[in-house]
């Protein structure tokens, strides 16, 4: 099956790989803080800005990969199997709508006639939107005749069936437990690997190993 998230899923995979050795040989309490370094050697990233943020997320996929939280924290959705790795998170733009190249800076000036909170001015070179202004109405994007403003929302958010997304104040995503269906689209639906689930893989594993019965059910829903 094609998937769009190859990359981030190839990643993660490798991370329950690894763990999932380490808990077979038993020794994976004793090892796991050396596994981001393992993974990234470094010194230089393989996607992001810096080997040491890529350790850090590798960090956190390594606690989800526990069945933990990706952070110590004591967040509200803390209990919830889907989780968002903030280390990973805030890459996407924060302003909902945004003035392209489309714009002409036309004498009609619909865009800035039609916001009712003053937050369109004019630039040298085009409209501008203040996110501070913005209420995210989206009458300066109905009103221009070049389609010159775009709608930008946040893959997860755009995807999300149940409304659970939304964003702190410092644009890390957040997901309420009491909205979210843990259906795992928002997972697939990142394109910077933000979101993951919890697994019970090292707990299945020591059972395995323990001569405990152990019984697979295959439950694909939170994969999307």
């Amino acid at each position: 099956m094609l998937s769009n998230d190859a990359t981030i899923q190839n990643i993660k995979h490798e991370i329950l790989y690894e763990v999932a050795k380490l808990a077979y040989a038993g020794r994976f309490e004793e090892e796991k803080d050396e596994l981001a370094y393992k993974m990234f050697p470094g010194p230089k990233a393989r996607f992001r800005c810096c080997v040491y943020k890529e350790r850090e997320i590798a960090r956190q996929r390594i606690r989800l990969a526990e069945g933990k939280c990706p952070t110590e924290s004591d967040h509200p959705s803390a209990n919830n199997i889907i989780q968002v790795i903030e280390a990973a998170c805030a890459d996407c733009p924060l302003s909902h709508y945004i003035v392209t190249d489309n714009c002409r800076k036309c004498m009609m000036k619909a865009c800035q006639q039609a916001c009712k909170f003053g937050a369109v001015s004019m630039t040298r070179d085009r409209a501008y939107i203040d996110p501070d202004k913005c209420k995210e109405c989206g009458m300066c994007a109905k009103a221009c005749p070049y389609n010159a403003i775009a709608d930008l929302i946040r893959p997860c958010k755009k995807i999300c069936p149940a409304n659970a997304i939304t964003m702190d104040e410092n644009g890390i995503c957040e997901i309420d437990e009491n909205k979210c269906i843990q259906c795992g689209q928002c997972i697939h639906a990142c394109p910077f690997g933000a979101i993951g689930s919890k697994t019970d893989i090292v707990d299945v594993i020591k059972a395995i190993v323990d001569g405990k019965k152990v019984v697979a059910m295959v439950a694909p829903a939170v994969e999307g």
